[in-house]
């Protein structure tokens, strides 16, 4: 199989790195959908909703929320699920139960107001509890937030800067300054952040997929993978290092079925990921392909 064709599809893969039921009665599949209320969710700069199956604890998928709190899973298999909101670097805020089915109503999940002085229920880092945040760095990652949402970049990479130097030992602030730069493209120093953030807390899967994102972007395509790599050693289920691995992989050796078995784990989360298998899979027959 050449990699030719491929090769401008995996450069922009590369690139861009970094509930309603409705029946489909032959797969006992249905839509979930729903939105998150409350909780000032413009405090944070980015949440994802997993759902993970009740029977085993397998994570069935993962999806980014949209800016007005809305998440969309387009085929969830009916049963009963645990429902979490957690932070892009792996924080849980909110944790719930719910069932899904071919009569399932639009799902609201409402959160609670967020306490970044204090450790919420679920995963929190050693670090968070080693150093806890002081009140005005605290303000500056609320207003730091708030203008990466309203998409002021440069504004929020200040404000976050400025925590930093409060805070230099702190996790989250570096991954926030992170994301920041990579969505202004600044690759560069968003892979710096990164780092700060991954020595910080080695363990975090969400951190090492971030990095190899911002590594692949740059070129530093061993970098990338590896990071990737550890990410899913970590969790194989995230979303993000699927990307990023699949993404490599299509654009190094042209394996198509290896690629588009990493990039349909991403397709829910992140757009390009579902364009590039829609793109793939309507011209190759592969048993990675959706059916």
């Amino acid at each position: 199989m050449k990699a030719v064709p491929y090769v401008c599809l995996a450069a922009a893969l590369l690139v861009g790195a970094h509930a309603h039921a409705q029946l489909n009665s032959s797969r006992g599949l249905s839509e979930f959908n729903g939105h998150l209320k409350e909780g000032n969710l413009g405090s944070y700069s980015g949440l994802i909703v997993e759902v993970s199956n009740l029977r085993d604890h397998s994570v069935q998928g993962r999806v980014d929320v949209a800016s007005d709190g809305s998440f969309n899973f387009r085929a969830i298999p009916h049963g009963d699920y645990q429902v979490r909101v957690v932070t892009v670097y792996g924080n849980e805020l909110a944790s719930t139960v719910t069932a899904v089915g071919p009569s399932s109503m639009p799902f609201e999940f409402r959160m609670p107001s967020p306490q970044l002085s204090k450790p919420g229920s679920g995963t929190v880092s050693v670090e968070q509890l080693k150093h806890p945040l002081s009140k005005q760095v605290r303000k500056l990652l609320a207003a730091g937030h708030r203008l990466a949402k309203e998409q002021h970049y440069g504004e929020a990479v200040a404000r976050f800067q400025e925590a930093a130097k409060d805070a230099p030992d702190c996790m989250q602030v570096h991954a926030e300054l992170g994301m920041a730069f990579s969505r202004m493209g600044a690759w560069d120093d968003a892979t710096a952040e990164y780092r700060t953030a991954v020595a910080l807390e080695p363990r975090n899967s969400m951190l090492h997929s971030n990095l190899g994102a911002a590594l692949a972007a740059t070129d530093r395509i061993d970098e990338a993978e590896r990071e990737a790599q550890v990410a899913l050693k970590m969790d194989s289920a995230n979303p993000r290092a699927h990307y990023v691995l699949g993404s490599i992989i299509l654009r190094r050796r042209g394996a198509l079925a290896e690629a588009v078995s990493h990039l349909v784990v991403a397709q829910d989360v992140i757009p390009s990921a579902k364009a590039a298998v829609e793109k793939i899979c309507s011209s190759k027959r592969l048993a990675s392909c959706p059916e």
